[in-house]
């Protein structure tokens, strides 16, 4: 089976399909249970699996990139989410950020806005804004966004944060807060000091 995914497949897709085939042969099949939470996981790995053995031979990783969403500047936009019913709130798979993006699905057309170009996007800035002094916060870090100011922005516009974007923003933040804040140093960073 090895040989006939190399042949087939080059790099990471590869190792995707090997890893979603050990995956589904591990997972349990949890469609009919009283107790499962949100989908399943084995039925989803195997959509997966069909559409990753679905591709053309030679296949890379470049195909995929054909269907990512990018900013104005080139760089994909997370869309974890899948496309929005209304708008969807994301940022660039990328380390600065400039601006935040709203996504925008019509009859199967997606358009993409900066925040600061789209006309709710004033109101929506001013509403974080307005969270965010109240809570004695600034909105925007060194290239990063205050979670607090991202969450006020898509309440005031009644939209969705992408899932990454929003994991990416708050984990960003978080580490921007612990250097910023003079949290205690890590055993790392106090071995270099020594």
């Amino acid at each position: 089976m090895k040989e006939e995914l190399r042949n087939k497949y080059s790099g990471n897709l590869e190792t995707a399909l090997v890893n979603c085939r050990y995956h589904v042969d591990l997972a349990e099949c949890v469609c009919d249970s009283p107790r499962a939470i949100g989908g399943c996981l084995k039925c989803d790995l195997k959509q997966v699996q069909t559409f990753l053995e679905g591709l053309p031979p030679n296949t890379t990783e470049g195909f995929f990139n054909e269907f990512c969403i990018k900013s104005e500047r080139g760089f994909p936009l997370c869309c974890e989410t899948g496309p929005p019913q209304g708008y969807l709130i994301t940022v660039e798979r990328y380390p600065k950020w400039y601006s935040l993006y709203l996504l925008s699905t019509i009859h199967d057309s997606t358009t993409i806005y900066k925040l600061e170009d789209h006309p709710l996007g004033v109101g929506a800035s001013a509403h974080g804004e307005g969270e965010c002094l109240e809570h004695g916060e600034s909105s925007i870090g060194d290239h990063t966004w205050n979670p607090r100011f991202v969450q006020a922005v898509a309440d005031y516009i009644e939209c969705e944060v992408d899932s990454l974007a929003w994991e990416l923003i708050v984990g960003r933040w978080e580490i921007e807060s612990k250097y910023n804040y003079d949290y205690p140093p890590t055993k790392s960073e106090r071995s270099r000091k020594e």
